[in-house]
């Protein structure tokens, strides 16, 4: 199980944690939450705000890692060493960092890679 804070998006900004977000000490990753462009009601599109917009895309990026053929812990051991640590936040958790896809997927690879070696030289 993946804890998902949402964090400010704008690229222009440095990266925060949306001040609507909550956060605890089992809270590792942030993903993107305000002002998503997403589906709304009545077959339209609209900017979002909140975890419902940041949990998807860390959903998004564990599926990535699944069709690599990581599973379970792998998938959030991946995800968690991948992100980007130091998301400045009101709760003063110095251990939240912003989600990576890209650096998940070269971690989720490399673990890929590391366990047909081992497959490989076993006796």
């Amino acid at each position: 199980m993946i804890c998902v804070a949402a964090s400010t998006s704008n690229p222009s900004e440095s990266i925060t944690l949306a001040d609507f977000s909550n956060a605890g000490s089992v809270t590792k990753v942030a993903a993107p939450g305000v002002n998503i462009y997403s589906t709304i009601p009545v077959d339209t599109y609209g900017y979002k705000s909140g975890t419902s917009m940041s949990t998807p895309t860390v959903a998004g990026v564990a599926a990535l890692l699944a069709t690599l053929g990581l599973v379970g812990e792998d998938i959030t051991n991946a995800i968690v060493a991948s992100r980007k640590i130091g998301v400045p936040n009101q709760f003063n958790l110095p251990d939240i960092g912003e989600l990576d896809a890209l650096n998940a997927t070269h971690i989720a690879l490399d673990s890929i890679r590391r366990m047909a070696s081992e497959a490989t030289e076993a006796p």
